[in-house]
């Protein structure tokens, strides 16, 4: 079995998982929509504010790309790199404003701000396949950090059809990581592949062997369910799709004694339709101006590639025979305290 089919069964584990836990939401909240009908009071009605504060964990992977553009015009997968966040523990803070017209109809917007702990996230691995026909000829394992966090934009939701409703994200994101001590397995010379119990022909120990910075920019359209039960408990459901993705990634390679750079990659990506996210969300009023709440969100972001560029900033060119991309995955969780005014 190889490690593209491997790859291929957990991406389907990991669609299929998501599909059930939103089927088991979806049944789950209905059959509390029908066991409960009470409404708002009258009083309920008008505009609110909240403040959020919160901490929980992401786990992920994003896997960076790489390719070698072929005379036909097909493109090869030369190398590829996975960079783990197995967790990243992170803080966010909110802002609510809205107006609820009744019971299922209001307009909300959320403006929020989250950042990672730099922290050891998992592990980074380095795979390339130099000989054109798919099989790995060099790894490379590594302890993967990440170096920062940041993310932040709004949501704006409508709901009008019994507390089902439309809205529109923006978000600006910025991940940083780099890869640290570890060991390499090259084939010399290059006309065997490479297996897990090859002696190692690198270590790396206490240098940092490899950068990756990614910033990029989303524009979500989506759709949005929010419910009421007895002015306690409050539920939601969003589906984000990622219509417009603009990304710039940094992949920065360093040599030893001394430990600095030596290689430079630049990826621009645009792309359309490329992922989607989901959010759920439970939340309880303790009284009437603090509640907790409980989310738990899962992204899929799609595999899209662009120009690669060389060369030490500022003065990159463009690598014509190449384009360079990355795909990712993440499933997050948080808790938050909710001040109400």
């Amino acid at each position: 079995m190889t490690i593209k089919t491997i790859r291929n069964m957990k991406q389907s584990k990991k669609s299929i998982s998501i599909l059930i836990y939103l089927i088991l939401f979806i049944n789950c909240s209905f059959s509390v929509l029908q066991a409960q009908e009470n409404t708002l009071n009258n009083t309920d009605k008008g505009a609110y504010f909240s403040l959020i504060t919160g901490a929980g964990a992401r786990f992920g992977v994003l896997t960076e790309n790489f390719y070698e553009i072929q005379s036909d015009g097909t493109l090869y997968k030369k190398s590829w790199l996975t960079w783990e966040t197995l967790p990243l523990f992170f803080g966010t803070f909110e802002f609510d404003t809205g107006y609820r017209f009744s019971k299922y109809n209001s307009i909300t917007l959320n403006s929020f701000f989250s950042f990672g702990i730099p922290a050891f996230t998992g592990h980074m691995a380095d795979y390339d396949a130099f000989l054109y026909d798919g099989c790995i000829t060099d790894y490379s394992y590594h302890d993967n950090y990440t170096d920062n966090f940041f993310s932040t934009g709004f949501y704006a939701n409508f709901c009008f059809l019994k507390g089902f409703g439309v809205g529109i994200g923006f978000e600006y994101q910025n991940f940083k990581f780099y890869g640290k001590n570890g060991y390499a397995q090259h084939t010399f010379p290059r006309s065997r592949h490479w297996n897990p119990d090859m002696p190692h022909t690198s270590e790396y120990e206490g240098n940092t062997v490899i950068t990756y910075d990614v910033t990029s920019f989303f524009w979500k359209p989506g759709l949005v369910f929010r419910h009421s039960f007895a002015n306690k408990v409050n539920i939601g459901l969003d589906v984000w799709a990622y219509l417009y993705r603009y990304s710039k990634a940094y992949d920065i390679h360093y040599k030893f004694a001394p430990n600095i750079p030596y290689s430079y990659f630049k990826d621009i990506v645009e792309a359309w339709l490329s992922g989607f996210e989901i959010h759920t969300s439970v939340e309880y009023a303790i009284t009437d101006f603090y509640s907790v709440s409980f989310r738990l969100n899962g992204e899929q972001l799609f595999n899209a590639y662009g120009d690669d560029y060389l060369g030490p900033p500022p003065d990159y060119r463009i690598n014509e025979d190449y384009k360079g991309g990355f795909e990712a995955w993440s499933i997050s969780g948080s808790f938050s305290l909710i001040l109400k005014f």
